[in-house]
């Protein structure tokens, strides 16, 4: 990582939620601000060579993820995503995060193992949020992906947490 500079984690981040602004209709939400940090070339590929950038079976997942997890994050109080441990997936679930953990860890960022779902709402109300909501892949789906032509949807590791003061 460079001072000043987003991660390549973030970075990426950004180039997908960038990609949903300029691929995907409907929007799940309008979002200016990744166009603003990726760099101009890779928004022009974006729009000129979609196939290219978004490249790869999982990249519509990730995509859909992101501006998911923005879309959620609008609501105040803290809104985060996060994976459920490598134990408590299925061997297929454990194939897809061994080789995002060994991509991130290439990348020399740190890969730490998830949460257990009931363990991190209880640590959240332990530390004073009053509402707490876990939404599971499937409930990201039918909230705010249901009927989609295009089929749009999110993978099945990650949950969105949100917490507040109030309910």
């Amino acid at each position: 990582m460079r001072a000043a500079e987003p991660s390549h984690t973030a970075y990426r981040v950004a180039l997908r939620r960038a990609a949903h602004q300029l691929l995907d209709r409907p929007r799940v939400l309008d979002d200016p601000i990744p166009l603003a940090i990726i760099r101009p070339e890779h928004a022009e590929a974006l729009r000129t060579e979609p196939e290219r950038v978004e490249s790869g079976r999982i990249a519509p997942y990730l995509r859909a993820f992101m501006a998911v997890r923005a879309r959620f994050a609008e609501d105040q109080g803290i809104a985060f995503d996060y994976s459920i441990t490598r134990a408590s997936m299925t061997p297929r679930q454990r194939l897809v995060y061994d080789r995002m953990a060994e991509r991130v860890r290439a990348l020399g960022e740190p890969w730490q193992d998830g949460f257990v779902p009931e363990e991190l709402v209880a640590d959240l109300r332990a530390l004073g949020f009053a509402h707490v909501e876990d939404v599971t892949p499937e409930e990201m789906n039918a909230r705010y992906l249901a009927g989609r032509a295009d089929g749009l949807q999110v993978g099945t590791l990650a949950h969105l947490m949100w917490a507040g003061a109030w309910p």
